[in-house]
């Protein structure tokens, strides 16, 4: 199944949604893409990530493995919208490349797609497990564990967005209005858990 990618967030453009960019330069880097982002999305379904139903550590880096996930539409929207922002504001305050965050949309079924945000030292890390997992020189790993392994740079991180959470108002408004869509987004999804149990039963 081929897997549609969207490439955004690149320090740019302040808009909310991502824009669509399928100009690759040829087809083979179109499927070194395809299957880069293939993999991180099945690293990511390994590690077995709940997006809503984490508790929150209120870290950058927990936020970016944990994007809010919901059937309901508009919170999916909105959520997606704001976590755009979120990531313009820290690109735009980020002056040092590898901590710079990349996002991309992923789907492993062709209609639900997942919002996968990451700096550009875990997009390394996952293009060398990647092909060590290939050549059979380790196994492949959760998105998680990479973050892990990475401890310095996901620290360094985490500062800068401790210092822009202390700089700009903005920022920290639309960190509040995430996390309480977070909120509703659990509620709405333990509602329809709930609902599909006591059809099943």
């Amino acid at each position: 199944m081929e897997l549609k990618i969207f490439i955004s967030y690149k320090k740019a453009l302040p808009e909310k949604t991502t824009k669509f960019n399928f100009n690759m330069k040829n087809k083979v880097e179109k499927m070194k893409c395809r299957d880069f982002f293939a993999i991180t999305a099945l690293m990511i379904f390994c590690g077995h990530i709940s997006a809503v139903s984490a508790q929150s550590s209120g870290e950058f880096s927990w936020i970016l493995q944990n994007p809010i996930e919901t059937k309901d539409h508009l919170l999916q929207e909105k959520s997606a919208g704001l976590e755009a922002d979120l990531i313009y504001l820290y690109n735009q305050f980020n002056e040092i490349d590898e901590l710079e965050v990349n996002c991309a949309k992923t789907t492993s079924n062709g209609s639900y797609f997942k919002n996968y945000c990451h700096p550009v030292f875990i997009e390394n890390a996952i293009k060398i497990n990647r092909k060590n997992w290939r050549n059979g020189a380790e196994k492949l790993k959760k998105i998680s564990e990479l973050y892990d392994s990475e401890k310095l740079k996901v620290d360094k991180m985490n500062e800068e967005f401790e210092l822009l959470k202390a700089s700009n108002d903005k920022f920290n408004e639309i960190l509040d209005e995430i996390q309480t869509i977070r909120k509703v987004a659990i509620m709405f999804n333990n509602k329809i858990n709930g609902d599909s149990s006591d059809e099943k039963k």
